[in-house]
């Protein structure tokens, strides 16, 4: 996460209980074209592209590192589908190849949008709370004056990301 602060990129969690039609919502609504997921999830929106919907998307970069015969067949119904996917692994080893390539980090104000926090859309669509790099960064901040943590302390961060509560 700390990566997309440098890129000025800003990160949307989806919630796993999420139904096509909310994910669509909140992929329309961003506009996003680019999303960095697991396998299942990739089953989950070749199905929503077969049905005309995350028209948007272009690009999936999987967490799985490994490829087997479960991904490389993905890939095939992905490509199918105008998607191009890859392994978090072959970004990798494309950033460490690039000779010609210099990536600068771009400059950040406070009120840049950092998160995108979605609602469960449970009383009707998800609604999006935008979270600036300062609200991050102020909350961080805080929780090590508050907290007075050490070195030997343990933190279990177990809500997903939209959950502000974290």
């Amino acid at each position: 996460m700390l990566s997309a602060m440098v890129c000025k990129a800003a990160i949307i969690g989806f919630y796993d209980s999420m139904g096509d039609t909310a994910v669509d919502f909140v992929l329309k609504q961003t506009k996003m074209h680019t999303l960095f997921i697991s396998k299942e999830y990739l089953t989950k929106l070749i199905d929503m592209r077969g049905k005309g919907l995350a028209t948007h998307i272009k690009n999936i970069v999987l967490f799985d590192s490994e490829e087997d015969a479960e991904i490389t067949a993905l890939k095939a119904q992905a490509m199918s589908n105008q998607i191009r996917v890859l392994t978090l692994d072959e970004v990798c080893e494309a950033g460490r190849s690039a000779t010609s390539v210099t990536l600068q980090p771009e400059a950040v104000s406070r009120d840049d949008i950092y998160m995108l926090n979605y609602t469960s859309g449970t009383t009707g669509d998800s609604k999006g709370v935008k979270v600036s790099h300062w609200a991050i960064l102020t909350s961080a901040i805080l929780f090590e004056e508050i907290g007075r943590l050490t070195e030997d302390d343990v933190i279990i961060d177990y809500l997903p990301a939209p959950h502000v509560f974290d």
